[in-house]
């Protein structure tokens, strides 16, 4: 059916923690996989309510639209980083690490952009200023290369 995207090529998104974040979503993926997302808050901050992350989730998958490389079938992982300010306001957008197609990455980042302004966070400590966000967008590939593309960004992490 000509401009339907593939099930096997639809977004994953899975935003990962760092071991300070108490916020979490497991939704499944439209794939039939399962992704893990949590939002990261930096200095300590802890987001208060318990859908932020799952709120966070829904707007950028709203948001993002599939490369023409992932619906013909051309495979590829996104990991990007950013902030949600007090505000909601995305701020300080990078690349983490992409495989891929460049259209794979700037459907990524639009999609972020696009989502902006997200939610207003509500911290435990008026202190926090921001949260810190990590966001991986999968195309076309199977759960055994998410998986190893995950363990790869813990790696990344650590150094």
């Amino acid at each position: 059916m000509p401009g339907t995207f593939p099930s096997r090529a639809a977004l994953l998104l899975v935003i990962l923690a760092t071991p300070i974040c108490d916020d979490t979503f497991v939704p499944p993926g439209s794939d039939g996989s399962e992704g893990g997302d949590t939002i990261s808050e930096d200095d300590n901050c802890r987001t208060l309510g318990n859908d932020f992350a799952q709120t966070v989730f829904a707007i950028i998958k709203g948001r993002w639209s599939p490369p023409e490389a992932a619906e013909r079938g051309w495979w590829g992982a996104v990991t990007v980083h950013f902030y949600i300010g007090r505000d909601g306001q995305v701020r300080d957008l990078k690349t983490v690490r992409r495989r891929g197609p460049d259209s794979m990455e700037t459907a990524a980042l639009k999609a972020v952009t696009l989502s902006s302004p997200l939610p207003e966070p509500r911290f435990a400590d008026p202190k926090c200023e921001q949260a810190g966000v990590t966001v991986n967008f999968f195309y076309n590939m199977s759960e055994k290369a998410r998986e190893r593309w995950l363990r790869k960004l813990k790696t990344i992490h650590r150094d």
